[in-house]
């Protein structure tokens, strides 16, 4: 569970987190490419495979062409191992730490408003909205659905992108 408090005295009150714990994996985004592994196309750095597209080529060349159009070199997760039917968030950074910013073309993005976006309990669970707009669910994880608005707000995203819609392989965030 990720939350933030502020204790004064005997008195404890719920906070926006001040800091989180990021999970990064780092490659070579100059070494990204798309392969096909068996019969099934993946985005590796050399022996090191960050996507699976399955038999989605195009998709995977796509993704290829995103890292390299950002210069991203890191792939961040919130919620990372995954309960089963959940999904963590992704996120990716460029070598300084920046996140990615400006559109490219043919992207799939969706905008949204950081400054409205908030942790929402929908039945049994827990969403980041923007308003009507589910963003990210995260099942029974207040703490995950947390840890990703703090990032969400702490690199300024702006957009949601999806590389190869429905059930997106690459999913990442920019400003």
């Amino acid at each position: 569970m990720w939350t933030g408090l502020r204790i004064k005295q005997n008195q404890a009150t719920e906070i926006p987190i001040p800091w989180g714990p990021e999970d990064r994996v780092s490659f070579n985004p100059e070494n990204v490419v798309a392969i096909q592994v068996q019969s099934r196309w993946k985005v590796a750095d050399g022996d090191h495979w960050i996507l699976d597209f399955d038999q989605n080529r195009i998709g995977a060349e796509r993704a290829v062409a995103v890292i390299k159009h950002y210069g991203l070199s890191s792939t961040c997760y919130v919620g990372r191992p995954a309960c089963p039917g959940e999904q963590p968030m992704t996120y990716w950074l460029d070598h300084s730490g920046n996140a990615p910013a400006g559109a490219m073309a043919q992207e799939d993005a969706i905008a949204f408003t950081p400054a409205t976006v908030t942790v929402r309990q929908i039945g049994q669970r827990w969403k980041v909205a923007d308003g009507n707009n589910w963003l990210l669910d995260f099942g029974p994880a207040e703490g995950n659905a947390k840890l990703a608005l703090y990032f969400i707000k702490k690199y300024g995203f702006t957009h949601i992108c999806y590389v190869s819609r429905p059930n997106p392989p690459m999913t990442y965030f920019r400003k």
